[in-house]
């Protein structure tokens, strides 16, 4: 085995073309891979921009003046020719995201109530997701209830889930 690397022959020329095809191949890998990564901005604080990366949830801080002036709390950052800009596509996505997953939380929450007043007899409760007004009598609940409690239907019954 001849592991004189200092030797100046076809093979060693050969190796460090593609030495420098490997790290060309590896540089344009890592650029396309940081400019796929997302940040989110979490704070500002004093001259430091707090990011978090999307991905992997890291927290680091920048420099404040790295980012763009116009960015706030919240927003999606990503990396364009070594430069942070707002990504308002992921914003317009995680927006819907977050949507979609309150949009669900309400469809489920046909069964849910708060209640508002207790009366001698009954408790006034309002609908989570129309509003409307509900006298619902003791008997129908399951143990005892407050006001502000989140009440859940379940077995003919009105079951407190928070207060």
């Amino acid at each position: 085995m001849n592991l004189d690397f200092f030797k100046s022959d076809k093979s060693l020329s050969n190796t460090s073309n593609s030495s420098k095809s490997f790290i060309r191949e590896l540089t344009a890998y890592l650029n396309n891979y940081k400019s796929n990564l997302s940040y989110r901005l979490d704070r500002l604080e004093g001259d430091f921009a707090i990011l978090q990366n999307r991905e992997t949830l890291d927290i680091f801080n920048i420099k404040k003046n790295k980012i763009p002036k116009s960015a706030s709390d919240g927003c999606i950052l990503k990396i364009v020719n070594n430069h942070y800009v707002i990504d308002y596509d992921a914003m317009k996505q995680s927006a819907a995201e977050i949507q979609n997953s309150a949009n669900a939380v309400i469809s489920k929450s046909s069964d849910l109530y708060i209640v508002n007043h207790l009366q001698d007899d009954f408790a006034i409760c309002e609908n989570i997701r129309t509003h409307s007004i509900h006298n619902f009598p003791y008997y129908r609940f399951s143990g005892n209830i407050e006001v502000g409690a989140i009440l859940e239907f379940e077995n003919g019954r009105y079951k407190q889930i928070s207060s």
